[in-house]
């Protein structure tokens, strides 16, 4: 069962950082329902994934854009990334293709191709590294993102519903 969900101008508390959620997209495919919430703190601009892995588990990742990783086309399946100074290699387990919609300010996302209350049609990618890493790669009318990080612990986010 899924708990709070992050929706637009909540605040999403990790590790002892508060965060707002200025965007979310909601995600369908073939019934499967998952959401991503862009979260701000000062500077920083990181992403939410909610419930994209299929099943009952209230599953989380957390990742940011990551500029380093630069591609065209159809994605391969294994991407390679440098983390820490060490080479780690990500191998593809799922892809797809969902309908999104967003809410909140999209100013900043998907190079404005999203916007607010529109839907589009995107393809996706989840790539997985030993331990909790991950890549979900995006592709949005020809134009492709990378965001990386890991599954995280549920027990540490908390979802503070805003005013």
């Amino acid at each position: 069962e899924m708990r709070h969900l992050p929706n637009a101008l909540d605040d999403v508390d990790h590790l002892g950082t508060d965060w707002l959620v200025e965007t979310v997209l909601d995600y369908e495919e073939a019934g499967h329902r998952w959401r991503a919430a862009r979260l701000i703190d000062g500077g920083r601009d990181e992403w939410l994934f909610v419930g994209l892995d299929r099943g009952p588990a209230f599953n989380l990742r957390w990742v940011k854009l990551d500029p380093a990783i630069e591609l065209t086309g159809y994605p391969p399946d294994i991407l390679e990334r440098v983390v820490d100074g060490e080479r780690v290699h990500y191998r593809l387990v799922r892809r797809g293709s969902a309908t999104a919609t967003a809410r909140g300010d999209t100013s900043q996302t998907l190079a404005g191709s999203l916007l607010p209350q529109s839907s589009a049609r995107c393809r996706w990618w989840l790539f997985e590294a030993p331990g909790p890493r991950c890549l979900i790669v995006e592709e949005w009318g020809g134009a492709y993102r990378v965001l990386a990080g890991e599954k995280i612990d549920p027990a540490g986010v908390e979802f503070l519903p805003g005013s």
